[in-house]
């Protein structure tokens, strides 16, 4: 399901489809509905498993061992505590989302502005993943300054953390740059001009 579709589905006579090509058209868009979620959910599961697995670790060598001075090594709580906000808002997101319902046959007006609504969500949890990788390099640095300061990391070794942290957040970043500028924005501004256009067409 594609914005190509939807451009022959509004440019067809009179903006009406045969009922073959209507379902059709439906029926792709429900499939990439539930592929898009599918996904999603995996996303989701898989972030809070890696959270959960290091706050386990985390509260046991706080609580059980004697490696980790809170008094002096705090930042160790805001770099856990962020990321768990960040992923509470997105699972949010996810469940406030309207489910699609298996066997629903759409309008191509339906399934323009589903589209737009789904490319609005999907580009607001790219923001929001941005933002988080802003607040992480400070919060980090942060953490990386108090290790060396307790002298849980030599000297020598910080620059290659560094270089480590910034090369893992530039790439991550790149690609969340990507499919937000390249590829989500004019597919958003794509859509907005289908349903412009398929709503003048629907008045005449």
């Amino acid at each position: 399901m594609n914005e190509s579709d939807l451009d022959k589905a509004w440019k067809s006579d009179g903006n009406q489809l045969s009922d073959q090509d209507a379902r059709k058209l439906s029926d792709e868009f429900m499939t990439t509905m539930h592929r898009r979620r599918r996904v999603e959910r995996l996303w989701l599961i898989w972030i809070f498993a890696t959270l959960g697995m290091t706050s386990i670790l985390a509260g046991w060598l706080v609580l059980a061992t004697d490696r980790v001075r809170l008094n002096h090594e705090w930042s160790l709580v805001p770099m856990l505590a962020i990321p768990w906000v960040f992923a509470v808002y997105f699972l949010r997101q996810y469940r406030e989302k309207s489910k699609p319902t298996p066997g629903t046959s759409l309008t191509i007006e339906q399934t323009l502005k589903q589209s737009l609504l789904r490319n609005t969500s999907e580009r607001r949890r790219l923001r929001m993943i941005g933002t988080l990788y802003l607040i992480m390099i400070p919060t980090m640095t942060i953490v990386i300054q108090q290790l060396e300061n307790a002298g849980k990391v030599n000297p020598h070794e910080i620059s290659s953390i560094y270089l480590f942290l910034f090369a893992t957040l530039f790439f991550s970043g790149s690609f969340v740059a990507w499919r937000y500028f390249l590829k989500l924005t004019p597919e958003a501004n794509r859509l907005q001009n289908l349903t412009k256009q398929y709503d003048m067409t629907s008045t005449h």
